[in-house]
């Protein structure tokens, strides 16, 4: 391997030379909403060392008195030259941000009239001629459009940014130009500051002589200043392996896929790859650990790792996980994606995971998938459906535990692993009876939900969300079979948390001292009222007001905003909703009207909401 190293002034890296972009570096993400605020603290650090200087306004600007100023080491970059292109390795950042710079100079120069041959030195390392028109030394990546645009129009812009480079391209550029005009307020000044930043800003170009040292060279000098995310390293290690004659097409491949994942964020793209590498390849809890959002891209490559994946030194797989198996599974988890944020009655339990935040269902559901997988759309729907239902009955029975839940969902992955849907079935459903056989130490169970699991369960046992989340799913299925509008989204009903759709878990019964005589005791009062049986949504502000009511005038509440589920308990629903009364009767739901609500109406309704459990999740 061989490095050299070069000393450059700013003036020497924009001189006649136009750089491209290797496929390692990413589009030019620097901008100051990031907390370091990389732009703002260039120009602080610039202008720190240049206020070293102690400024002299009366100071005469030649290249005599520049010489004289203190030099200052800005940073590194790194190039390698192929095929007599030389491309920027590492520190496009940087040095695009230098390039906004150079621009907000040159405009302020004009402004300030300064002599032509300045404003023109500017130019002359932003952009120059050719045969073929304009070439901007940073225009890579189409680039120059934006460049040309604020070159031309200054901070006028006249182009719509079509890109993450291009936007932050105008942002950035926008703060240099203020910055550099607050601090540079005579022409003197700003002369002085441009043959200062000119000639005695230095960097130091790193040359990697051969193309395949780059990809090992970029990852370790990436561990200092701002870290790559770990996609863009593993994009480096992979396509490294390809011959260059090709490259092109893989890396354009890569890209595209990218750029479609990061529509939902640019931490979803190391959440996709850390979900398959675990979907197909994490056969324990310590690979699975491994190979999260954060390690995968080193782990995969640890010989222990590459015996099963083979991504390491091997140009045939690595074209083929690029231009198959990437696409393939990246396609799959957008569409989980979509649905995740959007939902959709066709893939409703794919929403219904995220409302749970439990996401779980990714790895399942890719362990199960096969390239080119032609059940690809069942397991699409029903997957994430087996998984809501394995979330759902564990809390239902009172037998979830955050750890002992994620040693399942591990176990559950492997279990299901290319799985048809059958199989990848009873799997999940094997788990959940370990489970809860685990939680009441029945070794000969053979069901997982039972009445005598979900008889005592509530208000106390399941967490805000998931006792709001059941409600929803309860309210749901009612009005679906009563051909009733919806009485709320399900993210109103869920997690909403602000505005006057708010909806809050409303106990029937209030802790009033009358109705404590309905029951036993005290202590049994406090346990029926609790029940899930005692429970239901309602709105907020109708929650608070309604709070202290009793059952006689909650009635007349429900009535009127209650959801579909609360206004079961009143007459009307008996009498006016006849989809609603058919299919209760054709179903045997004990559903009916109440005037007074005690100890047996709390089991009756109890008993009622495990007949609709069974119904709404199930492995059917």
């Amino acid at each position: 391997m061989g490095l050299k190293p070069y000393d450059r002034k700013i003036s020497q890296i924009f001189n006649n030379i136009q750089y491209d972009v290797d496929f390692y570096q990413r589009e030019y993400k620097w901008n100051d909403e990031l907390d370091y605020k990389p732009v703002s603290s260039l120009l602080k650090d610039i202008f720190y060392r240049f206020d070293l200087e102690r400024y002299n306004p009366a100071q005469e600007i030649n290249q005599e008195s520049t010489e004289k100023l203190e030099w200052y080491y800005l940073n590194t970059f790194m190039t390698n030259l192929i095929k007599g292109k030389k491309y920027i390795v590492d520190g496009q950042q940087r040095l695009t941000t230098l390039t906004l710079i150079s621009i907000a100079l040159y405009h302020i120069g004009l402004k300030h009239d300064l002599p032509e041959y300045i404003t023109d030195a500017l130019k002359n390392s932003i952009v120059g001629n050719s045969e073929f028109g304009k070439v901007f030394w940073m225009g890579f990546k189409d680039r120059h459009i934006a460049l040309n645009d604020i070159l031309v129009n200054n901070i006028d812009f006249r182009h719509s940014p079509e890109n993450v480079s291009e936007k932050n391209i105008y942002r950035n550029y926008s703060i240099v130009l203020e910055k550099l005009q607050e601090n540079l307020q005579t022409p003197h000044k700003l002369q002085t500051f441009i043959s200062y930043f000119r000639h005695r800003i230095y960097l130091i170009e790193v040359e990697v002589d051969k193309d395949k040292d780059v990809a090992m060279v970029f990852e370790v000098i990436n561990d200092r200043g701002v870290p790559l995310k770990p996609y863009e390293i593993l994009k480096g290690k992979i396509l490294s392996q390809i011959d260059i004659a090709d490259r092109d097409k893989y890396i354009s491949i890569w890209e595209q896929q990218i750029q479609k994942i990061e529509v939902y964020g640019e931490s979803e793209i190391d959440e996709f790859f850390g979900y398959y590498f675990r979907s197909k390849f994490a056969d324990t809890a310590e690979q699975y650990a491994k190979l999260d959002r954060t390690r995968y891209h080193k782990t995969i490559f640890l010989d222990e790792y590459d015996l099963k994946i083979q991504l390491k030194d091997h140009e045939l797989n690595a074209r083929y996980f690029v231009e198959k198996t990437f696409p393939f599974f990246s396609d799959v988890y957008i569409e989980m994606l979509v649905h995740y944020y959007n939902y959709s009655e066709e893939f409703a339990a794919v929403y219904f995971n995220r409302l749970n935040d439990v996401d779980g269902q990714f790895v399942v559901t890719m362990s199960a998938i096969q390239l080119n997988d032609s059940n690809k759309a069942e397991k699409l729907k029903l997957i994430p459906r087996y998984f809501d239902t394995f979330f759902s009955t564990l809390n239902l029975t009172n037998s979830y535990k955050s750890n002992e839940f994620n040693v399942s969902v591990i176990a559950t992955t492997i279990a299901v692993r290319n799985s048809n849907v059958e199989h990848a079935k009873e799997s999940i459903k094997q788990q959940l009876l370990n489970v809860v056989r685990k939680k009441y130490d029945r070794e000969n169970l053979d069901e997982a939900f039972k009445y005598e699991f979900f008889k005592n369960l509530g208000y106390n046992d399941l967490g805000g969300t998931f006792l709001r989340y059941y409600f929803a799913r309860i309210d749901h299925f009612i009005s679906d079979f009563s051909d009733e509008n919806e009485y709320g989204t399900y993210y109103q009903l869920v997690v909403q948390s602000r505005g006057g759709d708010v909806y809050h878990i409303e106990h029937i019964i209030t802790n009033d001292p009358k109705n404590i005589l309905l029951f036993n005791d005290e202590e049994d009062f406090n346990v029926q009222r609790n029940r899930l049986g005692g429970l239901l949504l309602l709105k907020g502000r109708v929650n608070q007001s309604s709070g202290m009511e009793l059952y006689s005038k909650k009635l007349k509440t429900y009535n009127v905003t209650g959801t579909y589920y609360a206004r079961t308990l009143l007459p009307d629903m008996y009498n006016k909703k006849v989809a609603f009364v058919r299919y209760i009767e054709k179903e045997n739901l004990n559903f009916k009207p109440y005037k007074v609500f005690g100890k047996p109406e709390i089991e009756e309704r109890h008993s009622l909401l495990f007949e609709l459990t069974k119904r709404i999740w199930s492995f059917d």
